[in-house]
């Protein structure tokens, strides 16, 4: 697991336990439909409107940041291959609210 830090905890009874902290332990402030920053990455300084929260995997999906190119093959003969366009997302650490 990438983001892994591991803090000790002293308890009661003078055993110590240790614990893991992810980023999946903290609160973020960024939800639907926020206006977000992005400040790295080929898109940084770039602004956009928040479509989806990914919270188990950390990630925000921006409206025009982060696009590709995907090329699809036809399917039968008769159709033509095409390129589409298609947003990815991008790590929530990588945003903050504009």
């Amino acid at each position: 697991m990438k983001n892994e830090l591991w803090v000790m905890r002293s308890g009661a009874n003078l055993t110590t336990q240790y614990s893991l902290l992810t980023t999946r332990n903290m609160k973020y402030k960024i939800k639907k439909g926020d206006t977000v920053k992005v400040i790295t990455g080929k898109d940084r300084n770039k602004t956009g409107k928040v479509l989806r929260v990914d919270r188990k995997n950390d990630r925000v999906l921006v409206e025009g940041i982060n696009v590709y190119k995907k090329h699809v093959r036809p399917k039968t003969q008769q159709e033509k291959g095409q390129v589409i366009e298609a947003a990815r997302s991008i790590h929530i650490s990588n945003v903050m609210k504009a």
